[in-house]
């Protein structure tokens, strides 16, 4: 008869995300490499879910609800897009291919050609509105 005794499987729960993992040695306190790390760099990030995207991020501030500054500008003109985008370039209503145009006075959906004519500097967004 041997003395072989099966190993027991041990679960924790992560001290930084709280999930259970299977504890392989009895100072394990994290369920992988990432929250180790995570924990060690600062115990004072909270978790939290971005109000516009739905993703998880972590963070400092308490009053933080966006992960991202990307993340606050392609929501913030989306739903202005979407509506321009059926309507065509801004200029000569074209829909087959369009472009996003952003400048300090607004967002533009425009054709390949009106896009290139501002982007190089040939006319303006005004000029072209105007005609």
């Amino acid at each position: 008869m041997s003395s072989f005794k099966p190993l027991q499987v041990r679960w924790g729960k992560c001290r930084w995300c709280g999930k259970d993992f299977q504890v392989t040695y009895a100072t394990k306190q994290s369920c992988s490499p990432e929250c180790k790390a995570m924990s060690k760099l600062d115990k004072t990030l909270a978790a939290k879910k971005c109000a516009l995207c739905g993703k998880d991020f972590y963070t400092k501030s308490k009053s933080k609800n966006i992960c991202s500054l990307r993340c606050r500008r392609n929501h913030k003109h989306s739903e202005d897009i979407r509506y321009k985008k059926n309507k065509g370039c801004a200029i000569c209503g074209w829909k087959e291919t369009i472009d996003i145009h952003h400048d300090s006075r607004g967002v533009y959906v425009l054709c390949p050609n009106h896009h290139a004519l501002i982007t190089r500097g040939i006319s303006t967004i005004e000029e072209l509105l105007k005609k």
